[in-house]
């Protein structure tokens, strides 16, 4: 019987997503946005180092899966684009502020599609909703802030990663783990 990262019988598991990953500029513009937010009540910033905008979340995998992931991302052929986050959008049912696009690029939905087509041949179970780009900025807002109009963020993406969500005491961790150039 192998035993591997403390289970019996089967691989170890890791949370894991695909994502586009801003600059700590973008991220830190990102927080500065945020927290001019008027909240009434709760509210939690999300870490600065966090803010990302997520393409396909994969959830717990077997680390066994990996290589797939890997090797579908890599034929996944797609051009830089840029990207202007110039709205925030309160999701109430969610209790989450959004920072996101008014308008989003066709380069973004393909890269998302192409994404999800390459990786539906892995041993994974993907998400099969419409995609809708975002960057959560806050959570556990309980009431509608004040949302403000906001300055164009714009970003040249150029590349996306694969990410590794670790929760902690001190909350969750999110490790880049490998990118792919655009």
């Amino acid at each position: 019987m192998e035993i591997v990262g403390g289970t019996t019988g089967r691989s170890r598991t890791i949370r894991l997503f695909f994502a586009l990953w801003p600059s700590e500029a973008m991220q830190k513009t990102l927080r500065q946005i945020s927290e001019g937010v008027i909240v009434g009540d709760g509210g939690r910033a999300v870490p600065q180092k966090n803010i990302h905008m997520t393409l396909h979340f994969l959830g717990d995998v077997s680390i066994d899966v990996m290589p797939c992931l890997e090797q579908a991302a890599s034929r996944v052929s797609a051009r830089p684009f840029e990207l202007t986050v110039d709205l925030l959008e309160y999701r109430q049912r969610l209790q989450m502020l959004w920072a996101m696009p008014a308008d989003t690029p066709a380069a973004l939905y393909q890269l998302v599609e192409d994404l999800y087509h390459e990786l539906s041949g892995c041993d994974i179970k993907l998400e099969p909703r419409r995609y809708l780009a975002h960057m959560t900025l806050m959570r556990k807002l309980y009431t509608m802030p004040a949302l403000p109009d906001i300055p164009a963020v714009r970003w040249q993406v150029n590349d996306f990663c694969l990410v590794e969500s670790d929760t902690k005491c001190q909350g969750v961790v999110y490790k880049v783990l490998r990118r792919w150039v655009l």
